[in-house]
């Protein structure tokens, strides 16, 4: 099937074809020749300079439509007409190497055609000198100009300066040159020369040719110019300017005078040529009686001399107080004011005041321009609570004036939060002011001390017989300079590396216990206390917490002999079986110490205590020496 049909697709092929040869003219045949094309000037080897017309001859089965010019294979130029022609200037190619040339040619099916290349060399041009300005004229008070020199040929052009006079100096003297512009400074130095006209010349040789390039300048005499010619300083103005300048030529020697003893001027002498010389007068006013004063300056010169007039005036001095008044508030115990002289001369002052509490320093002074700061302070101890208000009084050759000082003194508020199990006693500056209870808060108002030390002593715990028990606890609080306002303290059982602990027995027993604490310890305390039988939470007091703490409890018949019940540290209890703060220890007991040894362990109450994050320290066998506990 498959071949039956290819059969018959050939067949009906075939017959269009045929059909289309009968009914049909010949076809065109493309145009694919393409054009031939050669340059025929100039020729391979040619040297060439300035501008010059390349030509080429194309031709083509059909028709040339057009001929490209290529110059080291970029296009240069179309030509669409004959003859076939290109005018190139070849001055942008004088780098003395080898060139390319080709042309392409074209007919109207767009086929190309190719030349030859054609190679020829366009030499560098040689170089040429050209300077400008030719000439300068410095006249008769510039010292600097320029000239340029530049290469309007080609390669390098290699040059050297001379010049015929010593006042003239050029830099650079020596140089090459290709594409660049050099800059050549001339500078004339006119210091030794008199005056008059000057001339002289500067000569310019190269390989590219030689220049000369006229120099002129004139020098004029000395002539100094003085401004302003008068200074008036007031009454108040210490320092002025004035300038010297020299209108001339060459260099004015100059030399200062003056005929008062209240007149500086600095410097006193010098030269000048074309700058201009800053002077400074000083009038110095100290020891002058108030009135106008006049003086002059005198400057001689080799370019003639000039005056110059100086005024001033020494007014009264007079009295000038800043602020009047000085408000201290409840807290404030230092402040300032300030004493000036708005007038002339020398202002004497002194100062007096009229209050025990107020203190000025300092209390006498001169004073002339500048401004005197005095301090003053209060002193609020020992005062009672209240307002007060006194006058401070400065007195002076240029009047007096008053200064209104006012304050508060408020009682100082000391708060005590007292977290020990017993109460404290709390003092100032060594002066009981109360008492806090237990696990309270303390509130107390005094008059304000100059300064302040707050200090607590515990109130021990006492037996029945009021024989206090346990160890002294104390301790200082930093002390306050010039106290005002509430202040806020907590008393714990930590003091400085310290730590203290208060144990509380509960005894179920049916016998008196003798306690002691810190046994075998060198800070042993037996206190000869008994904590009675069927008794819960008995207060030993306060105690010195080691390492190897250890609480003991003896029958009260045996007294501190035999054997003992003891609760140590490491083994009943831990800082973890502390209280936070206040350092209370629960310990308890249901078992009555034995007749003979072995000792027996109490037992630990209250399993369940805040943890006051202290690192655990291990307990020393030399039960003999004080472990603290480190309290870091």
């Amino acid at each position: 099937m498959i071949s039956v049909f290819k059969t018959l697709s050939w067949k009906l092929a075939f017959v269009g074809l045929l059909f289309s040869y009968m009914s049909c003219d010949e076809p065109t045949k493309p145009d694919t020749t393409p054009p031939t094309v050669n340059i025929t000037y100039p020729a391979t080897g040619s040297i060439l300079t300035g501008v010059v017309v390349i030509t080429a001859e194309a031709t083509d089965n059909k028709e040339v439509s057009h001929v490209e010019f290529y110059v080291d294979g970029q296009l240069k130029s179309t030509d669409l007409v004959k003859p076939w022609a290109y005018s190139w200037n070849t001055d942008e190619y004088a780098d003395g190497n080898a060139h390319t040339l080709f042309a392409k040619a074209y007919d109207s099916a767009n086929n190309e055609g190719l030349s030859s290349v054609v190679t020829i060399t366009i030499p560098a041009p040689e170089p040429l000198l050209s300077v400008t300005p030719t000439s300068l004229d410095f006249g008769e008070t510039e010292s600097h100009k320029t000239f340029t020199i530049t290469n309007s040929g080609g390669e390098t052009l290699t040059w050297s300066i001379t010049d015929s006079q010593e006042w003239i100096t050029v830099s650079p003297i020596s140089g090459t040159t290709t594409t660049e512009t050099e800059q050549i400074t001339v500078t004339l130095n006119k210091s030794a020369l008199t005056p008059g006209s000057y001339n002289g010349t500067i000569t310019i040789t190269s390989n590219g040719g030689d220049a000369i390039l006229t120099v002129a300048t004139a020098v004029l005499a000395p002539a100094l110019s003085v401004t302003p010619t008068s200074l008036d300083f007031g009454e108040t103005e210490s320092q002025k300017t004035f300038s010297i300048a020299n209108s001339g030529g060459m260099t004015l020697t100059w030399n200062l005078t003056d005929d008062q003893e209240w007149i500086t001027v600095s410097p006193t002498s010098g030269t000048t040529s074309t700058e201009t010389d800053q002077l400074t007068v000083t009038v110095n006013r100290g020891g002058l009686t108030p009135g106008p004063y006049n003086g002059t300056i005198t400057i001689t010169s080799n370019g003639g001399d000039a005056t110059l007039t100086v005024a001033t005036s020494v007014p009264a001095p007079a009295l000038s107080v800043t602020p009047i008044s000085l408000s201290f508030g409840e807290t404030e115990s230092q402040k300032t004011f300030a004493v000036s002289n708005s007038g002339g001369a020398t202002l004497t002052w002194s100062i007096t005041n009229d209050q025990e509490w107020i203190t000025v320093s300092p209390t006498s002074g001169t004073t002339t321009s500048e401004s005197d700061q005095i301090t003053v302070n209060i002193n609020r101890g020992g005062l009672t609570p209240g307002s007060y208000s006194g006058m401070i009084t400065v007195t002076s050759n240029g009047g007096s004036a008053f200064i209104t000082t006012s304050m508060t003194v408020a009682a100082i508020t000391i708060g005590v939060t007292n977290y020990l199990v017993n109460a404290i006693d709390v003092s100032v500056n060594g002066n009981n002011i109360g008492s806090v209870s237990a696990g309270q808060t303390g509130q107390f108002e005094i008059a304000p001390p100059t300064s302040m030390q707050v200090s607590w002593s515990l109130i021990r715990t006492t037996t029945t017989s009021g024989t206090p028990i346990g160890d002294d606890m104390s301790g200082n609080f930093s002390t306050v300079n010039n106290p005002a306002g509430s202040y806020n303290y907590t008393v714990d059982n930590i003091l400085g590396d310290n730590w203290y602990f208060a144990p509380f027995i509960t005894n179920n027993t049916s016998v008196g216990l003798l306690m002691a604490v810190n046994w075998e310890l060198q800070s042993e305390n037996r206190c000869n206390c008994v904590v009675p039988a069927n008794t819960a939470n008995v207060r030993l007091g306060y105690y010195r917490f080691y390492s190897n703490t250890k609480v003991v409890a003896f029958l009260t018949s045996t007294g501190y002999s035999g054997s003992y019940l003891f609760w140590e540290y490491g083994n009943q209890f831990t800082t973890e079986d502390l209280e936070e703060n206040s350092g209370r220890l629960d310990l308890f007991t249901g078992t009555t110490p034995p007749s003979a040894p072995p000792s027996i362990e109490g037992i630990l109450a209250g399993s369940t205590q805040p943890d006051l994050k202290i690192p655990y320290i291990s307990l020393d066998k030399d039960i003999r020496q004080n472990q603290p506990l480190d309290a870091h």
